[in-house]
């Protein structure tokens, strides 16, 4: 027994008879203190929550007659047999209210004081939409060399719109050049003039517009445009003034940096053990400093020259070109003197 104890299966079954004997125990201790009892014999458990009654009124539904009274319906119903209107949608609701509002006559929204007067329409009847292309031709040349030439034109086609000619064609176009950087374009950008120049009341009529000059390549015979066709600027000749300006800067400069090769230097030895050449004060090198200094001096005038009248942009008269209008075209606003379009219309139709 004790042999059998000692092995590692007796260890086992011991293991198994201690913890059954401890389990056991512990099941018969239970099993005397009986089932809990969670009630007395007092009071019964009879639990019920808490019931509150709220009257909530009922929804009314938009132009429905709702009345929570039966006495009153009842009335109601004996006064007038006709059924009760049907109820409106939310839109159709808000509808008549604004109906109503209006019919009121509510107070107008303005910060001054005085009568509201109705607006006043913001184009005349006679107006072109933003960006329209006026074909145009030049009368006089124009030349970069002095931008302030005016350039003047005469549109080529009536500007229509709606089926009405705005701008009629023959009248005249003002403007003026402006600095630019393409190589053979002159740019025009800003304020244009256009005069009337007709047989009719309009005669003499100025209308200011604000455009950008284009180039228009359209090709009468055949009926087609070419390939810089609305490009920036009025397109010319690139015109050069002096072809020996160049030569002459050229040789200014090559005689100016060739005399001072010629001057006589003598070499000064300085405390660090360096040497270092000073020009020799004699009378050949103060002339050469003069002609050197004479010569940069006019190498410098030719290159202002070169760079101000060396090349130049010449456009031709009969050039056609566009004017760009960077607005609506409105020609009420155009006036023949201090009488406005829209007077002279007025007073032609009366």
């Amino acid at each position: 027994m004790i042999k059998f104890l000692n092995s590692p299966l007796g260890n086992v079954v011991a293991a198994v008879l201690f913890i059954g004997g401890i389990g056991g125990l512990v099941v018969l201790h239970t099993m005397d203190k009986g089932e809990a009892d969670f009630t007395t014999p007092e009071e019964a458990y009879d639990y019920k929550p808490d019931v509150y009654k709220r009257d909530i009124p009922r929804f009314k539904m938009p132009g429905a007659v709702v009345t929570t009274n039966e006495e009153e319906l009842t009335a109601e119903n004996a006064e007038s047999p006709e059924e009760p209107e049907s109820p409106l949608s939310r839109p159709q609701q808000a509808r008549l209210n604004e109906e109503k509002t209006k019919a009121k006559g509510g107070l107008p929204l303005n910060l001054f004081t005085g009568a509201v007067s109705d607006q006043e329409e913001v184009v005349s009847p006679d107006y072109a939409p933003f960006g329209r292309l006026i074909p145009c031709e030049l009368i006089i040349t124009v030349e970069s060399s002095s931008m302030d030439t005016p350039i003047i034109g005469l549109v080529t086609e009536d500007v229509v719109h709606a089926g009405k000619v705005i701008i009629p064609a023959g009248a005249e176009v003002h403007g003026r050049a402006s600095e630019g950087n393409t190589r053979d374009r002159i740019s025009a950008t800003g304020t244009w003039n256009f005069v009337w120049r007709t047989h009719e009341a309009l005669n003499g009529t100025e209308l200011t517009l604000q455009g950008i000059a284009l180039d228009r390549e359209y090709n009468f015979n055949t009926g087609l445009w070419g390939l810089q066709d609305g490009s920036a600027g009025l397109k010319g000749y690139l015109i050069k003034s002096d072809d020996w300006n160049e030569i002459k800067l050229f040789a200014a400069t090559f005689l100016a940096a060739a005399t001072q090769g010629f001057k006589q230097y003598d070499d000064f030895i300085t405390d660090t053990g360096s040497a270092v050449q000073i020009a020799e004060s004699s009378v050949g090198n103060a002339a050469l400093d003069g002609t050197t200094a004479v010569l940069e001096k006019y190498a410098e005038q030719i290159q202002a020259a070169i760079e101000r009248d060396g090349f130049y942009i010449r456009v031709p008269a009969g050039t056609q070109f566009y004017v760009y209008v960077t607005q609506t075209i409105d020609a009420a606003e155009g006036s023949r003197g201090n009488i406005s379009n829209h007077d002279i219309w007025n007073s032609k139709t009366n």
